[in-house]
């Protein structure tokens, strides 16, 4: 009979992995079954994320202690938790390991009373905590860990006899929530934590996860389908921040949030303090939480569109692009389309392109600060993120990147698509930016729509961005200069002559010069032309506007390509921050994509 009486951080860090690995393999069903608190499908994928930065934090601490696995742990499963499921799991990590603080290994007795501080920490994260969640469920593993601590010094028994009984809370949780029992579901937030203990547990008895074959749980219902319970999210937007800052009073933050929404956790590490609120005003909430700290971290999250996504959405493929990628609102509000922030920097200020810098902010930004903006590429991580995110749907994924002649951004790419194992990822280097891009990326959708397999959108991608081009009018060289992309002589040559240029980009996706006018109005006259001939190329062809604070020049290519085209309602688009750092303020151009 196996005999483990204790545990070390190699052990735990190990088991935990275990878990982690085995809730992944979950998460798509988890996001079908998500009816409470809001029924947006995500939480699988948030529960999955959360542990997969939990998982970097255990990787990151070598060495035999549990205490510095445990603190790991915790500390970035709050870094990186998502969505209420995952702030919660986030709360019990933290406490459990506030529990095996200083120890090196760990008896039963220690783990139960670890245990136990974790359970509490759970339960104080909530303002409002209700039963027949993941909880419940918590709580209840919990005590019999707690109860049984005394009869076996074998993890072993101790880990299995929990696991039992959390499942029987799990198949209590309909009795508790009437939402779950209307749709014939448990919690899929207690769900996800018995995954998480099945791969614990199987890994402390047999080493390795490979032999589990676990009955199915009572959630394994497969009439349930999400999509049959559509309805109205009252309160829209999934709002999570971390501040760094520690000791800041639990009723100070309930006092600041708890007026502008529901559904509030409260996260406290060692050194940061992670919220989660569901608000109609989110600015509201991110501007509150500044009073305790600098915000390191923030998110906003549409549920209701996340809702009627998972409703309606019968693409053959997941979309991710990069925040270069320019699009119109109506199609990002209308599609599971995933973004992955670029950077851009001021000083020691970096701020997520869009996420958490407007273009409007941008050029505001642009005024208040005495440094020239710089922009940085996402880091795998965050391709990986995003792939985790996008797969949730159980779809294979094209990526469609800024060009790689601008940006490694697509290196960083194909290498988290090498490392993903949850689908198949395709990456296209679009070789454009801006609404160049976005006029892939809507062919690509459309695609997905009509049901043309992921590798066959790729293929399709590959041929259209030959016939993809983008003209550029700038009102000056001041930004391309201050950024290095050209020399103060030729700045000020132009400034003197009144040159304006035109730059578009090359098969590489490298900036090449399109020639110059003078003064503006010329400038927009060759720009309109140079589209034209492009355009004229072809039987049927695709065109967007996309400017940088400079409404008056899209509307002039608006209204010049309509009335040359017969097309309407040409779009125009604001160009992204991480874009106008390099043409600066008045840059504008017209995007053309042949498809024949």
């Amino acid at each position: 009979m196996v005999k483990i009486r204790y545990l070390d951080g190699r052990r735990f860090r190990r088991a935990v992995l275990a878990g982690i690995d085995w809730l992944h393999t979950k998460r798509e069903h988890l996001n079908r079954i998500n009816v409470y608190p809001v029924p947006d499908a995500d939480t699988g994928t948030n529960m999955s994320l959360t542990m997969a930065s939990a998982a970097e934090g255990l990787r990151q601490s070598r060495g035999r202690s549990i205490d510095l696995a445990s603190r790991g742990l915790a500390e970035q499963a709050i870094m990186g938790s998502q969505g209420n499921s995952g702030a919660i799991l986030a709360q019990f990590f933290q406490g459990l390991a506030e529990g095996l603080r200083g120890k090196l290994r760990i008896t039963t007795r220690d783990f139960a009373s670890a245990a136990q501080r974790g359970k509490k920490a759970a339960y104080e994260a909530l303002s409002q905590p209700r039963e027949g969640t993941i909880l419940t469920v918590i709580k209840d593993w919990c005590d019999v860990i707690v109860a049984r601590q005394d009869v076996s010094d074998d993890f072993v028994i101790l880990l299995k006899e929990g696991l039992t009984e959390a499942r029987a809370s799990l198949a209590r949780t309909p009795d508790q929530l009437a939402v779950l029992k209307e749709h014939g579901v448990v919690d899929a937030g207690a769900q996800g934590f018995i995954h998480l203990l099945e791969g614990i547990t199987e890994y402390v008895e047999t080493g390795n996860v490979r032999s589990l074959d676990f009955p199915e749980s009572p959630s394994d219902m497969d009439h349930f389908v999400f999509a049959h319970a559509p309805q109205e999210i009252t309160l829209r937007y999934c709002t999570e921040c971390i501040v760094e800052a520690s000791d800041v009073p639990r009723e100070a933050v309930e006092e600041a949030l708890g007026p502008l929404g529901d559904s509030l956790v409260i996260v406290h590490g060692d050194r940061l303090l992670k919220v989660h609120l569901h608000t109609d005003h989110p600015e509201d909430a991110f501007a509150a939480m500044r009073r305790f700290g600098p915000i390191l971290k923030q998110k906003r999250q549409d549920m209701q569109m996340q809702h009627d996504e998972a409703m309606k959405d019968r693409a053959t493929a997941a979309i991710v692009v990069d925040s270069s990628c320019d699009l119109p609102q109506e199609l990002l509000a209308e599609s599971r389309i995933e973004v992955v922030p670029l950077k851009v920097i001021f000083g020691d200020e970096a701020f997520l392109d869009k996420a958490e810098l407007t273009p409007e902010g941008f050029i505001r930004q642009c005024r208040l600060s005495p440094h020239h903006p710089k922009t940085s590429q996402p880091s795998v991580g965050d391709y990986l993120s995003a792939f985790e995110k996008a797969s949730s749907s159980g779809k294979d994924i094209v990526v469609v990147t800024l060009a790689g002649g601008l940006s490694g951004t697509v290196n960083a790419a194909r290498t988290a698509a090498s490392q993903f194992k949850g689908a198949v990822v395709h990456v296209v280097d679009s070789c454009e930016l801006s609404a160049a891009m976005g006029l892939l990326v809507g062919q690509a959708r459309e695609m997905a729509l009509e049901g043309v397999p992921p590798e066959r959108i790729a293929a399709r991608l590959e041929e259209l961005k030959r016939q993809l081009t983008f003209f550029v009018s700038l009102r000056n060289l001041d930004f391309a200069r201050r950024g290095g992309r050209v020399s103060l002589t030729t700045s000020l040559v132009a400034r003197l002559l009144n040159l304006k240029p035109v730059i578009t980009f090359d098969q590489e996706g490298k900036v090449v010069r399109g020639g110059v006018a003078f003064g503006s109005r010329g400038v927009q006259a060759k720009v309109a032309d140079m589209a034209r001939r492009e355009w004229s190329k072809y039987k049927r062809f695709r065109v967007a506007v996309a400017h940088v604070s400079a409404p008056d020049v899209a509307a002039y290519y608006k209204e010049r390509v309509e009335r040359l085209t017969g097309l309407k309602d040409v779009p125009v688009v604001e160009v992204s921050a991480v874009l106008a750092a390099h043409g600066g303020p008045g840059a504008a151009g017209i995007a053309v994509l042949g498809l024949d």
